[in-house]
């Protein structure tokens, strides 16, 4: 048996063992409701690309060739379209952004590329292995990567970097938020950056929902603007493993079309993963508390969601007594430093910290390593959820278990009951609201200061709506 199969048993075999243990004699309190089969993944030589030998070579000595759906992503961008990315997680997504970011750093002093992520952790990660994957090719390529042309920009970047990441960086990570408050608000500070833009990245797309992708979706809008004013019009890149509608949904967030890549063309390497459904009489942090418990004892690297931070933070102290090893299990949520979050991501890696109790904060594709198990206390209120959750383990071609202990909700109960809906047809629709005339009153009266209050520079018919209305209303109480 190799080592491989050898290690898919012995998970598998640990994680009914532990549960029929939970349950005793109750044999029908687990059963096991899903199974994905593993695949061998499809890959395309770095030759059948059209790639610079520098780009080649970084992904040479990483041992890489592009599976085929980033291949295919890739040529779309090459061709000049927007893309969008809905392969599964941990299928690669980051680097058909970073190959074209790194042709563009060969082959332009000037031009720039703006990655917007939904939570700055993400960012965070991102940064780290796009930085290590542009300082190989420019090595290759025989330059060096100075300082702060690869660098992040948010509210925890030290005020004595930021004007030098605005004066020099060629690539910049950030959110919605400093996007809102910084590079538009203070566009003349970037312009810069913004005479530049080639390639705009939105990446865990299917965040942006709601009033908080209602508000990205204008400042999209008025980053379009102040780029048309700069004589660009920026390439986008977007990226999510869990999205419904994926191309009317980036329409509605950019006002542009996108060309998709869909699952069906996912050719990246997936290990098996099993997901159970476990149902006992006691309460559920209980059953969460035992199995973390002896899944660590058991040398298993187990990730446990819970619905509430108060939750999270509860049995972690709880595990962390009953264990005597306080630095094996810890707590990630919100709210946490920098260098606390950092700590608990690089021991994830390591294997130093073998049991974390998150609440949703982990759901994104922060790198964290590479996971046996994923608990879920309670079922997750999206379909998306569940799947981004499921995403944290089965990694790099490894096995990966999912365990889910319902709640006593009636979501939880139906779920319980009918499990096979949870994997039959598509995550839930995205609900953008761009209607809302509060919303387009402010990011209008936001664009109006960024045109430095010119509305000639405002013209209705370069705008979407809402802002093309407020932008109609606002010449006809001028002109009265």
């Amino acid at each position: 048996m190799s080592s491989a199969l050898h290690e898919e048993v012995r998970l598998f075999q640990t994680v009914s063992e532990l549960l029929r243990e939970r349950t005793g004699e109750a044999t029908d309190g687990f059963r096991e409701i899903a199974r994905i089969e593993a695949t061998p993944g499809c890959s395309v030589p770095a030759s059948d690309l059209e790639l610079s030998s520098a780009v080649r070579t970084a992904l040479e000595k990483r041992g890489y060739e592009p599976w085929t759906h980033q291949a295919e992503a890739i040529r779309h961008i090459q061709a000049g379209r927007n893309v969008v990315l809905t392969t599964r997680t941990a299928s690669g997504k980051s680097l058909v952004y970073g190959i074209p970011i790194a042709e563009m750093l060969l082959e332009s002093p000037d031009e720039t590329a703006l990655l917007c992520f939904p939570q700055r952790a993400l960012a965070n990660d991102q940064l780290q292995s796009l930085r290590s994957f542009l300082e190989d090719v420019l090595e290759a390529a025989g330059r060096e990567c100075p300082e702060h042309l690869i660098a992040r920009y948010d509210g925890s970047t030290p005020k004595e970097d930021r004007q030098a990441i605005r004066s020099r960086a060629r690539v910049v990570l950030t959110n919605p938020e400093m996007l809102h408050l910084s590079m538009l608000a203070h566009a003349s500070k970037w312009e810069r950056f913004h005479r530049g833009l080639r390639y705009l990245v939105i990446d865990e797309a299917h965040d942006y929902r709601g009033v908080f992708g209602a508000n990205l979706a204008m400042c999209l809008q008025r980053l379009r603007l102040s780029s048309r004013r700069q004589g660009r019009q920026p390439q986008f890149i977007a990226c999510s493993a869990t999205i419904h509608d994926p191309v009317g949904h980036l329409r509605l967030l950019t006002g542009l079309e996108f060309s998709l890549v869909s699952p069906d063309s996912d050719g990246s390497a997936q290990g098996e993963r099993r997901f159970w459904c476990l149902e006992t009489s006691e309460h559920p942090f209980e059953a969460a508390r035992h199995l973390m418990r002896e899944m660590v004892r058991s040398g298993l690297r187990v990730l446990c969601f819970c619905n509430s931070r108060r939750g999270a933070e509860e049995l972690t102290r709880d595990v962390q007594r009953s264990l005597e090893m306080q630095e094996r299990v810890a707590v990630y949520r919100a709210g946490l430093s920098r260098e606390d979050r950092a700590r608990i991501e690089e021991g994830l890696k390591s294997g130093d910290i073998r049991g974390v109790f998150s609440t949703n904060a982990l759901e994104l594709g922060i790198d964290i390593g590479e996971l046996d198990v994923c608990l879920c206390v309670g079922f997750p209120n999206t379909l998306m959820s569940l799947w981004q959750r499921a995403g944290r383990v089965g990694r790099q071609g490894n096995p990966g278990a999912v365990v889910i202990i319902p709640d006593d909700r009636p979501l939880d109960t139906y779920y319980a009951d009918h499990p096979d809906v949870l994997f039959q047809g598509d995550t839930e629709p995205l609900a953008i609201n761009l209607n809302s005339r509060t919303l387009a009153k402010w990011h209008y009266a936001c664009a109006y200061l960024e045109a430095d209050r010119n509305m000639d520079l405002l013209d209705p018919t370069e705008l979407e709506e809402p802002l093309r209305t407020m932008a109609l209303e606002h010449r006809y109480e001028c002109s009265r």
